[in-house]
């Protein structure tokens, strides 16, 4: 699958850059492109309010295209809002090399205060779950020999997702510990044959990849939940991964749920870190309690759309109040067409009165079907990129589009995100009110009602804005970004410099 990807998209980004010059920025109409990679890029998610991560590559596929996670810097250039398609733009400050595994899923929690810069990261590698963590801010120099905020990364460990590679890690250990009773003579006689006699073999397994994973952000990371192609949830103790680091651990499942029966398409969690929702490859959406693995209902299809649709995707938003949860749902139309629409629906469900209900349904009304979801940290804001490689903002609250770029990308979208309004990394190096809210610190998403990156089959990374009535707010806020940013920055190199 991933060599197919790769070949997909390495065709596409030569077809695109025929008709388009991605990147330029001398005409409107050219798409904001903040990063054009030279691998095929599948995950994207924000690292910090200053920083995205993104991985890909070629998998075993021998065609010399690297396995990487990337992580960029995201700030401003020095032009002005009105003479340049985004104000944004991505700076490469990380490179990890993910060996023979592209990483096809991801996601990031933080575990500690947002100015120590300690972060979780899960990368899905195929029968495997890696548990990556930042252990602080660090200060590199660009090829301008300027200094630049980056990360400290390093692995912490590996969730096997496939009791196939489990089984298979034990026969060898017998094999080996049989093996090694033997005489000299005997050992010689198997190494000279042509398959050492009663030697597991990894290919003969049929190996079970994870296909998606989401962090329980209510413990700031100390659970992770995965979905596997066989149909299954497995709910993980990230906290006894953390606290022993021996990879001869096999770790197993706090939970193991029969979910679906086939992949586990998507799935997310609610804040609380009560409910999962998950969706399999077979369109159907279910809620689960958290806790005991049990199903709480199998989420019913909107009247609008009863027939002929499954669920593409789900995210959970913050909204509602006390017990309830709210999210948001993609439908896509089972046989996709140009005539055919897709539909949003947000959801309410009240636990007390274990009530779901559709609380708006909206067709997309674009006919290209709905590729990636998204929900803004605030909850007002939707965000979708499609299969005809659209990005669209919508209000969540009526699912009304704000605005929409059309064919932005040259393929689907494989993810949106988007970018934060606010930094809370720099919170307590401000001078503070004695009394009210705390003064907030613009964000990368500042100079915009709302900001969403996206990224493509097609090996771009853009940003697109649903800008303020007044350019001058933006510009405005954007100097306050910048000024974070000195002083972050300026934290991290004293800190540096005395570890």
């Amino acid at each position: 699958m991933t060599a197919v990807l790769v070949a997909t998209s390495h065709k596409v980004l030569t077809s695109v850059g025929s008709t388009k010059r991605m990147g330029s920025t001398s005409s409107r109409t050219e798409p904001p492109v903040i990063v054009t990679s030279k691998i095929p890029l599948f995950c994207l998610k924000k690292l910090g309010p200053r920083h995205i991560i993104v991985a890909g590559g070629g998998g075993e596929s021998k065609t010399g295209v690297l396995n990487l996670m990337q992580t960029y810097l995201i700030t401003f250039g020095n032009k002005t809002l009105s003479n340049c398609s985004t104000p944004i733009r991505a700076e490469l400050v990380n490179t990890i090399d993910t060996d023979s595994y592209a990483t096809m899923n991801m996601d990031v929690v933080c575990c500690s205060n947002p100015e120590k810069g300690r972060y979780l990261i899960a990368a899905g590698h195929g029968q495997y779950c890696d548990i990556y963590e930042t252990t602080g801010y660090a200060i590199e120099k660009n090829d301008s020999d300027k200094e630049v905020l980056s990360y400290e990364i390093r692995n912490v460990g590996r969730l096997t997702t496939s009791e196939e590679v489990e089984s298979f890690r034990a026969g060898v250990a017998q094999w080996l510990e049989r093996f090694a009773t033997r005489t000299w003579s005997t050992q010689l006689m198997v190494h000279s044959s042509t398959r050492a006699q009663g030697l597991p073999s990894l290919s003969t397994l049929g190996v079970i990849e994870s296909k998606c994973v989401r962090f329980d952000h209510s413990s700031a990371g100390k659970r992770v939940v995965t979905g596997g192609e066989d149909g299954r949830l497995r709910v993980w103790n990230t906290q006894a991964l953390l606290e022993d680091r021996n990879p001869e651990i096999v770790h197993k499942p706090i939970l193991d749920i029969e979910a679906h029966k086939s992949d586990v398409f998507d799935i997310d969690i609610s804040a609380d870190g009560r409910l999962i929702i998950s969706v399999g490859h077979d369109g159907i959406a279910k809620m689960w309690d958290m806790n005991l693995g049990t199903l709480i209902q199998e989420i019913p299809f909107p009247s609008e759309c009863a027939s002929g649709y499954k669920v593409r995707s789900v995210r959970c938003a913050s909204l509602g109040g006390g017990s309830n949860l709210v999210f948001v749902a993609g439908y896509n139309p089972v046989s996709l067409s140009s005539k055919r629409v897709s539909y949003l629906a947000l959801w309410a469900y009240s636990r007390e009165r274990q009530n779901l209900r559709t609380v708006v349904v909206r067709s997309t009304d674009q006919g290209d079907g709905i590729a990636s979801l998204c929900v803004s940290s605030c909850g007002n804001f939707t965000g979708v990129g499609t299969m005809g490689g659209s990005v669209y903002i919508y209000d969540t609250h009526e699912m009304r589009q704000c605005i929409g770029f059309k064919n932005t990308h040259g393929i689907f979208v494989t993810a949106v995100e988007f970018l934060d309004r606010t930094a809370g990394d720099v919170l307590s190096l401000i001078p503070q009110p004695t009394h009210g809210n705390p003064r907030q610190v613009p964000g990368p998403g500042s100079c915009a009602r709302a900001s969403i990156i996206s990224l493509s089959a097609d090996q771009t990374i853009q940003v697109h804005n649903l800008l303020f009535d007044k350019p001058s707010t933006s510009w405005f806020l954007v100097k306050l970004f910048f000024f974070s940013v000195n002083i972050i920055q300026q934290v991290a190199c004293h800190n540096v410099k005395y570890l």
